[in-house]
């Protein structure tokens, strides 16, 4: 089976959700920081306060946005490339092939009772 293109708008948005919770990890990390390293220069409390919350909610935003961004880049990238020279080849063994031809043509979903 080759992957010959995908589609750029559902694998960037897939992307954006998981670099998002990178940067909830980065954020909270980060956050942390701000208040557990004491600061090299005379800075009030508020000032900290303030700066650990923009981390904390900036870092999943940016994150995100920036996941969105470059996977909708390369996924064009990856079509392009793709239309020229061929898609990339995924061999199954032989076991999951039929469900896996099941998955991909839609028809391998679970029936509700």
């Amino acid at each position: 089976m080759i992957v010959r293109s995908v589609g750029p708008l559902s694998f960037a948005k897939v992307f954006a959700i998981l670099y998002g919770l990178i940067g909830v990890v980065v954020g909270l990390i980060c956050g942390l920081m701000v208040f557990v390293i004491p600061p090299q220069t005379p800075i009030e409390p508020t000032g900290r306060l303030l700066f650990g919350a923009v981390v904390l909610v900036g870092s999943p935003i940016a994150y995100a946005g920036i996941g969105f961004l470059s996977s909708l880049l390369m996924s064009g990238l990856y079509n392009w490339v793709a239309g020229r020279i061929g898609g990339v080849e995924i061999h199954f063994d032989e076991a999951a092939q039929g469900m896996h031809s099941e998955v991909l043509s839609g028809t391998g979903r679970e029936k509700q009772p």
